[in-house]
């Protein structure tokens, strides 16, 4: 349990140094996210800045936001349907509830 606290709060940390909102320089608000994505999360700084940012500028945009692209979840219909497609002719066996495209959905 400490160890998730501790890291769910670090993330947020690096986070909120993507956005710049740490240091008052943008080079020392990198060396923040730096130290704590890539070495206390493992996760690549860079590339989530990347992904972040293309977030922002296209929230929740189908095939320009990739926080709403396919994956383990399904943000709409259409990728439920697809989805079912693939699962179908894999056989699969999972499970999916009906979409709205104001809900996310499990996939598998």
């Amino acid at each position: 349990m400490p160890l998730a606290l501790l890291s769910g709060r670090t993330a947020f940390l690096g986070h909120d140094a993507g956005h710049r909102q740490i240091a008052s320089s943008a080079k020392a608000n990198r060396r923040l996210g730096l130290l704590l994505g890539n070495l206390m999360l493992g996760m690549g700084y860079g590339w989530w800045n990347d992904k972040h940012n293309r977030h922002h500028a296209n929230p929740n945009h189908v095939g320009k936001d990739p926080d709403v692209g396919e994956g383990v979840l399904v943000w709409t219909r259409e990728q439920a349907e697809k989805a079912r497609g693939r699962g179908s002719s894999r056989g699969s066996g999972g499970t999916r509830r009906g979409c709205s495209s104001r809900c996310c959905c499990w996939r598998g």
